[in-house]
């Protein structure tokens, strides 16, 4: 699959759920449980992590892969690109789509 060409992995409920746990094993310690950039690491890192329902609305779900995948320039936020496969990547966006917000249509 092409990931330019947007999300080939159904928000089914099984890919949720696989988002969710990928999310709790490896994005918490930063992004926080409910996601807002509180984790238990985040107050020594600068910038500090995104807040999930700041940003989520305001990306598409194929800039948010490239955020997991590559990670983000100027931040500790790491590329996942080979912890995750593509699919996982997905699973995680979709999961980060369910619960903070709708993609935006542009």
């Amino acid at each position: 699959a092409d990931p330019s060409t947007g999300n080939p992995v159904e928000p089914t409920e099984a890919s949720v759920a696989r988002g969710m746990e990928l999310f709790q094993q490896n994005c918490v310690t930063c992004h926080g449980v409910d996601g807002r950039g509180d984790g238990p690491t985040a107050p020594s890192l600068n910038p500090a992590p995104s807040d999930f329902r700041l940003h989520v609305p305001y990306h598409t779900d194929v800039e948010l892969f490239k955020f997991i995948a590559d990670g983000y320039p100027g931040t500790a936020m790491p590329a996942w690109r080979d912890e995750f496969s593509e699919t996982d990547i997905w699973n995680l966006v979709n999961f980060l789509r369910a619960n903070f917000t709708e993609a935006p249509t542009e």
